[in-house]
């Protein structure tokens, strides 16, 4: 009779310990599902601000080939909003700065991510004026 007794409030133990780690453990995959899809698209941002780097330093080059190179790249990523890609050219830099939302089922909180690249633009110098 008191093996019957121990054995059911056994069960009780179990079943109760399993309402309490079967949300914490669906949470905590839902928040690694959530810092993945932030993580590609970190990454596709990064390569978007690339892009329209290497787009805008040619020669003869303006803002508008970074700014298409960008989007070009971003729209091979569909889980991206509220994307913003300036570009910004003087004689001698081009700054890049992309920036946009990933779209997330679980979680809308720490999902912008922005990525901000600069290098010198290429330039024509005559003969006569380069430096030996």
């Amino acid at each position: 009779m008191w093996r019957h007794l121990r054995r059911g409030r056994s069960e009780r133990g179990e079943l109760s310990s399993a309402v309490i780690l079967l949300p914490i453990a669906v949470g905590l995959f839902l928040l690694v599902v959530h810092a993945a899809l932030v993580f590609n698209g970190k990454q596709v941002v990064d390569a978007a601000a690339q892009d329209a780097l290497n787009a805008s330093q040619q020669f003869g080059a303006d803002k508008s080939d970074g700014e298409d190179a960008a989007n070009a790249t971003l729209g091979l990523a569909g889980q991206l909003d509220d994307i913003d890609v300036q570009v910004s050219k003087n004689s001698e830099t081009v700054t890049v700065v992309v920036e946009a939302k990933v779209r997330s089922a679980f979680f809308n909180v720490a999902n912008t991510v922005r990525s901000e690249v600069s290098g010198p633009s290429e330039r024509f110098i005559d003969e006569a004026d380069r430096q030996p």
